[in-house]
């Protein structure tokens, strides 16, 4: 097996046991235009392994890289282990944000609560030339029609990127897109590559086929879930019940009939039913709902409801008020709940939380992550999917629609038995209801016994971020006094 082209690409001076075979079978899947799934630990060195395998053939331009991660943090270390080689290769990279987090308008970041809400609110502002970081960034390129290279001319990360343009008072999402089509490698999330609603302004501004594409899908075994998530979507009861109210204020008769049957119906559910989740008739739903709103077509209907919405926030927005049409919102849904919710695929559910009875909501789960998965997987040239866990691998090939001919590496993990120590510590949790002072306090002096002890390097993480960010600002500090001083 001839790896000289992929390993000369390698940075450090020296590689891991087993990194030069997953160099080489990253390369051979982008040569062949087949797909890899890769099973190793963390701190093996994947990362720069799969970049390594694959800038051969970013290099030449033969192909791109679309590298996707779950989190930021994964994100931003695609670009510095791209940095490490861009000078010597000239293979240049961006970490791309979703637009709600890349966002600077407050508009956006404090009065849209989804991914899809934030796109439709900005397009919104932009049209309405309300924007203020958009136009500053058109008036930039105006005076300067380098300036996109010349801020993107090394690898960035999406921190770096957005602290750039926080200090130019211009649009991050906007920026990236601009300069997406002259980058060899983009580091983005799930979402942006497998949501219908991003995917194809994505893949518009990335400005190169999929099929000459090589995916690698870092942290893959988060990918079914992630896929069937995106393919599903929920309308809370209150929401129906703000527009209702907008369409009353605003003189729309049919569509506050039509949210009202909703609510009567929803409500006629919730009486009938035997526990907090219930299985729903979709048929016998929609006729029920169209029967008392006396409506011939809910889907038409659903247009009608978006239209509305759409010349509502704009409105909004010439009164100076936050661009959100609760009418808008349930048209969204309700299109995506007649278009869908008849598939043997998808389930429909009525779901109410006992203890908090504002959050009810009807729900359309998609039970097949292929929905999001296959149109993807299927049009790009070569694909490597990468974890820790992965078994069963066949398991996964399975559920995300990989063909027959996929190929398996499981590399074994090049740390030694006596370097690896597991500790449980009890009497400590991250669970929302004891999340105080006092219990972050007690995890910062567990978590700093081993390495003042032991004296030993250790990392720690947390099973979200919120978790982190309520340790972070409360315990740091002790952290770093009694830990690693």
């Amino acid at each position: 097996m001839n790896v000289s082209p992929a390993l000369r690409f390698f940075p450090y001076p020296s590689l891991r046991p087993g990194q030069a075979e997953l160099i080489s079978a990253i390369h051979d899947t982008a040569e062949s235009g087949k797909h890899l799934c890769v099973e190793a630990v963390n701190g093996f060195g994947k990362t720069i392994a799969a970049l390594s395998g694959a800038l051969p053939f970013l290099q030449t331009g033969r192909l791109a890289a679309i590298y996707v991660a779950r989190t930021h943090k994964e994100l931003d270390r695609v670009m510095e282990e791209l940095r490490l080689v861009c000078g010597s290769f000239g293979v240049n990279g961006i970490a791309m944000r979703g637009r709600k987090s890349s966002c600077l308008n407050p508009l956006v970041t404090k009065y849209t609560s989804s991914p899809l809400l934030a796109m439709f609110v900005c397009s919104q502002l932009k049209r309405a030339g309300r924007c203020l970081y958009y136009q500053n960034l058109l008036r930039r390129l105006d005076s300067d029609g380098r300036y996109a290279s010349q801020i993107c001319s090394t690898p960035l990360s999406g921190h770096q990127l957005r602290r750039e343009c926080q200090r130019d008072k211009v649009c991050p999402y906007e920026l990236t897109k601009l300069v997406l089509s002259q980058m060899a490698v983009v580091a983005t999330t799930y979402n942006q590559l497998f949501d219908s609603h991003s995917s194809p302004a994505f893949l518009e501004a990335f400005g190169r086929p999929l099929s000459r594409t090589i995916i690698i899908l870092d942290e893959v075994h988060n990918l079914p879930r992630i896929a069937a998530e995106l393919a599903s979507a929920k309308l809370s009861l209150q929401s129906v019940r703000q527009a209702i109210s907008e369409a009353q204020t605003h003189g729309l008769p049919v569509l506050a009939r039509f949210a009202s049957a909703l609510e009567y119906v929803l409500q006629e559910y919730l009486h009938e039913a035997k526990g907090p989740e219930q299985v729903i008739n979709p048929v016998l739903f929609n006729n029920r709902v169209s029967d008392c709103a006396k409506i011939s077509s809910m889907p038409d209907l659903a247009s009608d409801m978006i239209r509305a919405g759409d010349l509502l926030t704009r409105q909004m927005l010439a009164a100076g008020r936050p661009p959100v049409s609760y009418i808008h919102l349930l048209g969204l849904f309700i299109q995506q709940w007649c278009s869908c919710c008849s598939r043997p695929d998808v389930a429909c559910f009525l779901v109410q939380q006992k203890a908090e009875p504002t959050a009810t909501y009807l729900e359309l789960v998609a039970l097949d992550p292929r929905l999001s998965t296959v149109p993807v997987l299927t049009s790009c040239h070569a694909s490597v999917h990468l974890s820790g866990t992965l078994q069963p691998i066949q398991a996964h090939i399975d559920l995300v629609g990989l063909p027959r001919d996929t190929q398996v590496l499981t590399l074994p993990s090049p740390f030694h038995r006596d370097q690896v120590l597991p500790l449980i510590s009890l009497g400590v949790t991250t669970a929302m209801r004891h999340r105080n002072a006092g219990m972050f306090k007690r995890i910062a002096t567990r978590i700093g016994e081993p390495p003042r002890r032991l004296l030993i390097m250790s990392g720690f993480s947390f099973p979200r971020i919120q978790s982190w960010n309520h340790f972070s600002r409360l315990s740091c500090s002790l952290l770093s006094a009694r830990s690693f001083s």
